[in-house]
């Protein structure tokens, strides 16, 4: 709560809003950088976790952001859709 008191006190400071659009890309690289290295793990150990399912859950929700449908519900859908995908079948 405090942070966001000093926030609102300068959140019109010309410099404060150049390095919060400044920020944007390196957010946007970091979580591009997130991706690639769960992607493509740096060790023979970790294979990649990347299958069709996990292409079909990703058509689907890139699907629904187009629509615009509520990102919560698609976040709730994808993991209601990987667990019965990849828990519930190494239970049973």
């Amino acid at each position: 709560l405090l942070l966001t008191r000093f926030f609102l006190k300068i959140k019109g400071n010309r410099y404060i809003e150049g390095a919060m659009a400044g920020m944007k890309p390196v957010v946007i690289g970091m979580i591009a950088a997130a991706a690639l290295l769960l992607i493509f793990p740096k060790t023979d150990e970790g294979a990649s976790f990347i299958d069709g399912w996990s292409w079909l859950l990703f058509g689907i929700c890139f699907a629904g952001s187009v629509r615009k449908l509520n990102p919560i519900l698609l976040i709730l859908f994808s993991a209601v859709a990987g667990i019965a995908i990849y828990y519930v079948p190494t239970v049973v």
